[in-house]
């Protein structure tokens, strides 16, 4: 049985009569949610980088050898159709997170029209960007369709409508990300050992150059990014599990936005200390 069953459209329009909502709480869920969501595409993010990053300094440790180089080089490795279509989905949420912050903001609201217009456009064509055989296509395509009919009602019980039908879709997607964290841990984990292959190269290279210090202190601060952020991509299905969380609150329950915000600050909270740790 969805969610959509189980709590009726109905009932949360009279929740919303009874709840003074404003742009404020709007805004700070949804700013909040939008930080949430960037946790659940660390991996893909990070790994997409990486590839980027591995490829140049590939070719500065071969310059800085003597040997064969190229410039503006394409890269030999692609990002893989699991984080591919990860990366989509993140954008579907963190486009719905936006509409959601901006729902009720009047001087956003010329804003929003033309990003609500790219937005129509971009639920055509997500299909196309995914795999053929993408288990992620229609959550992505449904919650970019929940962001743009957020953006065109501008009212709080659109907003909780939509956030009724997208519930069900991050249920599911937060079982996919459960199902494909290891495979997506283990692409990232091959672009952070190439990243750090390549970078010791490169250091052995300059070991004799005037800013030898320089490129180590950068490289160790770089490394230390690396480490924080392969910490933030282990927390991806305890991100999608704080923002389905926040959902039931908001949706299933007597308090506003006040509630589901508290659960993704805790989150986040937590997700600081893991990282600091």
């Amino acid at each position: 049985m969805t969610i959509a069953r189980l709590i009726s459209v109905t009932s949360m329009l009279a929740l919303v009569s009874a709840c003074g909502i404003g742009q404020q709480q709007l805004s700070d869920f949804g700013k909040t949610a939008d930080q949430t969501v960037q946790v659940v595409g660390t991996a893909s993010t990070v790994t997409a980088n990486l590839i980027t990053q591995n490829e140049v300094t590939r070719n500065a440790c071969r310059y800085l050898q003597g040997g064969n180089y190229t410039l503006a080089a394409a890269s030999q490795t692609k990002l893989s159709p699991l984080l591919s279509d990860q990366r989509a989905v993140v954008a579907a949420l963190g486009a719905y997170a936006d509409a959601i912050a901006g729902a009720l903001d009047a001087e956003a609201q010329a804003e929003l029209d033309a990003a609500g217009g790219a937005l129509a456009a971009s639920v055509g064509s997500v299909g196309q960007q995914l795999d053929a055989s993408s288990k992620t296509g229609p959550i992505a395509s449904a919650v970019f369709t929940a962001a743009v009919q957020i953006e065109k009602n501008r009212r709080v019980s659109a907003v909780k409508a939509e956030m009724v039908d997208v519930l069900d879709y991050l249920l599911r997607l937060r079982d996919l990300l459960a199902e494909d964290q290891a495979r997506a841990l283990a692409e990232m984990d091959q672009q952070i050992a190439a990243w750090e292959r390549h970078t010791r190269c490169v250091l052995a290279a300059n070991l004799n150059r005037a800013n030898a210090d320089e490129a180590f202190r950068a490289a160790d601060a770089a490394k230390r990014a690396l480490v924080a952020n392969r910490k933030q991509a282990e927390q991806a299905v305890k991100a999608m599990d704080a923002l389905v969380d926040a959902h039931f609150q908001i949706i299933d329950g007597d308090a506003d936005f006040e509630e589901g915000l508290k659960t993704l600050n805790k989150f986040l909270a937590d997700l600081q200390a893991i990282k600091d740790a």
